[in-house]
């Protein structure tokens, strides 16, 4: 796939170099599914993802995709054929399925979460969010298992309910926070995709963008990037992109459906891949 360069697709922030390719180690401990990409455990050249003799070995990395499901992800928007959340079920998995991305560590948790029996209660506690439907593992996994697990989770979420950005972007950084200590060798970032003004669990921008900037100036650092869906919350995402250090804006999908996800999403894992 292409990095960001279709119609409808602005991506924040430069493009990282993408084309180190720095051959993956084998495994360590039985992680990853030995593809031998980029994206499978670098350190096992004993150089950690820094340069070795010159050469570039690139970290493994990690995103953890945190999806809104919210009932307004149900809408077409002007100059698309499906609706948002329909452009996430066949963006997603497509990326997932690319032989591009064999190697990366993929995970995926959605928000809202509701109140146990109470279906129109929003869930507000944190700890609701820190662990994802799809834990975190390497694609495409043993028998193409993490591409299924992520299409099937994607496929059975039912869309409903508002938007508590602040807790569930909370949540997600603390979880990739939590990977990235187990996991030391490996870059950890999170993507937040959402359609909608923050507007549930007291949530606001403001409070969003200051979750953002904890991730980043916390030990582990998480950087998030903020993918929007839909032409109206663009602007507002703005802030939580760049407190969220990945990028100063957030990318804009406004059209070319699910490809313009994937390529989205491809775009961000070029920009943090290679030797720093």
């Amino acid at each position: 796939m292409g990095s960001g360069g279709r119609d409808g697709v602005a991506v924040g922030g430069s493009g990282g170099d993408a084309s180190a390719t720095g051959g993956g180690g084998t495994n360590d401990g039985g992680e990853g599914d030995g593809t031998g990409s980029s994206f499978a455990d670098a350190d096992a050249n004993g150089a950690d993802g820094d340069a070795l003799d010159g050469a570039c070995v690139p970290h493994p990395l990690a995103l953890l995709l945190m999806v809104d499901s919210t009932g307004s992800m149900a809408t077409v928007d002007p100059g698309q054929t499906l609706s948002r959340w329909e452009i996430i079920t066949n963006g997603l998995p497509a990326f997932a399925s690319s032989p591009e991305n064999a190697g990366l560590f993929v995970g995926l948790d959605f928000f809202p979460e509701v109140l146990t029996g109470m279906p129109a209660a929003l869930q507000c506690d944190v700890t609701a969010y820190e662990s994802p439907d799809v834990p975190i593992a390497a694609l495409p996994g043993v028998n193409n298992e993490q591409v299924e697990a992520l299409t099937a989770a994607i496929a059975n979420r039912v869309v409903g309910g508002g938007t508590p950005t602040t807790p569930a972007l909370q949540g997600a950084i603390a979880s990739a926070g939590a990977w990235r200590t187990a996991h030391p060798e490996q870059d950890v970032f999170v993507v937040f995709l959402t359609d909608g003004i923050p507007n549930g669990c007291s949530s606001t921008v403001a409070t969003a963008a200051t979750a953002a900037a904890a991730g980043v100036s916390g030990d582990p650092s998480i950087k998030t990037y903020v993918v929007g869906v839909g032409p109206e919350v663009v602007a507002n995402l703005d802030p939580i992109a760049a407190a969220g250090g990945g990028s100063p804006k957030a990318t804009a999908l406004t059209m070319g459906g699910p490809a313009a996800l994937t390529d989205a999403l491809n775009a961000i894992r070029a920009s943090v891949s290679g030797c720093h």
